[in-house]
């Protein structure tokens, strides 16, 4: 990821119009961010668990996920059988899919945006993916290639989504944020106090939806049950503070809410599929061989 990151940002300075990637066999965090070209990632297999609105997102098998420049994210792979396809593309690559002049308004590409794909669309974007891997970059400054051309009938494919699933793109920020959206307020408490003793019955009290309604709605809209979503929001912290310090396991576990640390144990090596010693040992050799 880091190596891809760099070669991508070079690329885009350098005048390039496009650039693509499969990743697979990558677990881990990748700290939050952002770019100056647009792209979407699309994923073949598994689920991401991304952070960006201040707000933690899961996106699975068939979404689709938007970031156009300046907007930070972050992103979390638990599972390295994750499979996912990334476009990053530049200003003139969206220039050039608006010039067909069949979309009505780039006003919904202002915002990070998650959409979940029909079966046809999905498989149109991934052929089309697959196919642009046969030239996934774009170098030459100025001059369009038949990969940019493949390039932009992608981008068109997505912007035709993007017209049909947010029709009314006056009310993005609506729909990103659902405000008034009850389930979306716990989401947004748990997000603040994961470290903290948190009791299902305290979010569904808070939710003021019956039990049975609470689980329902919490898992249709984050594709995870309460208690999922809490350890993985816990999860996604302790993978910060491995990498970034060199507090002991036992301390990290406490920070991110753990009396118990078997528990967090446990946790942490089913996600991540080694040990928090393991981790921490893999990822600082690869910033050694990175020369970080």
């Amino acid at each position: 990821m880091v190596l891809n990151e760099k070669r991508r940002r070079k690329l885009f300075e350098q005048g390039g119009y496009y650039h693509i990637f499969q990743d697979k066999g990558f677990n881990g965090f990748v700290k939050m961010h952002s770019h100056t070209f647009y792209q979407f990632s699309i994923i073949e297999q598994g689920c991401i668990s991304w952070r960006y609105d201040g707000e933690t997102h899961r996106q699975h098998q068939g979404d689709i996920l938007f970031s156009p420049p300046g907007e930070e994210h972050s992103l979390f792979v638990f599972d390295n059988n994750t499979v996912y396809y990334t476009l990053s593309f530049s200003e003139e690559i969206l220039e050039a899919a608006f010039g067909s002049e069949l979309f009505a308004s780039g006003d919904a590409l202002e915002h990070t945006l998650m959409l979940t794909l029909q079966e046809e669309d999905r498989e149109r974007l991934l052929k089309l993916l697959d196919v642009m891997m046969c030239d996934p970059e774009h170098t030459r400054a100025g001059t369009f290639t038949p990969g940019c051309h493949l390039c932009i009938a992608a981008v068109m494919a997505f912007l035709g989504i993007v017209e049909r699933e947010v029709p009314d793109t006056s009310g993005i920020q609506v729909l990103l944020r659902h405000s008034q959206d009850p389930i979306a307020a716990v989401q947004s408490y748990i997000d603040l106090h994961y470290c903290e003793d948190l009791l299902v019955e305290q979010l569904i009290e808070m939710s003021r939806f019956t039990k049975t309604t609470f689980f329902s709605c919490f898992r249709e809209a984050t594709g995870a049950t309460p208690k999922q979503y809490i350890t993985e929001k816990r999860m996604y912290k302790a993978v910060q503070l491995i990498q970034d310090t060199d507090l002991p396991f036992c301390q990290i576990a406490e920070e991110v809410g753990y009396h118990d640390f078997s528990t967090f144990f446990k946790n942490f090596c089913r996600m991540s599929s080694c040990s928090p010693t393991e981790y921490r040992e893999k990822f600082r050799q690869s910033q050694l061989e990175l020369g970080l």
